[in-house]
């Protein structure tokens, strides 16, 4: 009987008609930097969160516009205690968005799973799921 393969990152160049990664979701990242910094401080914090002004409880997103503003400031702690989700996320695109950069400059094979992934669909969306709700909690209880 033969091993079960695992699950593993490769670095190769692009397929033909392969969905380009680094492409997009660094042009967004560059759009989103862009929009962060021209759209001014008081304008982003007149949009309130729809689904806190209805329950009066906090959404996943809830004190996103204010960790972005610290985050832009670079004031780290500030921006973790308003949104340790949305500061954690920020800051792996733009490591995303930096490497993408990188890897289409220089040309070079990008980074792409192979292998039987579907396996560690369930455990990593019960991951996931916990990590969600223990953030909604945090923002719950600490009033965000």
């Amino acid at each position: 009987m033969a091993p079960l393969a695992r699950p593993r990152l490769v670095w190769r160049q692009l397929r033909q008609g392969e969905f380009d990664h680094e492409r997009a979701w660094g042009l967004l990242f560059l759009l989103g930097v862009g929009l962060a910094f021209a759209i001014p401080e008081p304008l982003r914090f007149a949009i309130q969160c729809p689904w806190k002004r209805i329950t009066h409880l906090p959404c996943l997103g809830c004190g996103s516009n204010r960790a972005l503003s610290a985050l832009t400031a670079l004031n780290l702690p500030q921006a973790w205690h308003h949104n340790p989700l949305i500061t954690v996320c920020l800051l792996a695109w733009g490591a995303f968005s930096l490497y993408a950069l990188i890897v289409i400059v220089g040309r070079l094979p990008r980074l792409r799973p192979e292998g039987p992934w579907r396996r560690w669909r369930w455990p990593l969306t019960t991951i996931l799921l916990a990590l969600l709700g223990s953030h909604w909690v945090y923002l719950w209880s600490s009033g965000i």
